[in-house]
């Protein structure tokens, strides 16, 4: 699923950060991926940024990767408000995305839960 979704993200012309997915980040992981984004000069040119995330979590918190929890039990260190992550795309972090819109895609699912 997430192999056709860069391709088809490439195929309407987004650049794809990384070309393949990005698997099993800790919370420190995934918001240090959103401030090496926000450190590239090439967002110049881009029109907006789209972050897709597909994860464990509810109500606009993810469950990040920890090799010694499971997501049905997670701790406070696994959560990630997406608030955090938009944090790291504001202006006075990423100039480069000033007045550009941010689209962040969750699709959270709680452990044990049927899609």
């Amino acid at each position: 699923m997430v192999k056709e979704l860069i391709k088809t993200l490439k195929d309407l012309g987004f650049t794809v950060l990384g070309d393949e997915e990005q698997k099993n980040k800790t919370k420190e992981e995934f918001i240090d991926l959103l401030k090496n984004v926000a450190a590239r000069e090439d967002l110049k040119d881009d029109y907006c940024f789209i972050c897709i995330v597909l994860s464990y979590g509810q109500d606009g918190v993810i469950t990040c990767y920890d090799e010694t929890h499971s997501p049905k039990d997670p701790t406070a260190d696994m959560q990630l408000p997406v608030s955090e992550l938009q944090g790291c795309l504001k202006g006075d972090k990423c100039k480069k995305l000033l007045l550009k819109p941010k689209i962040f895609m969750l699709q959270l699912s709680q452990p044990g839960m049927k899609d």
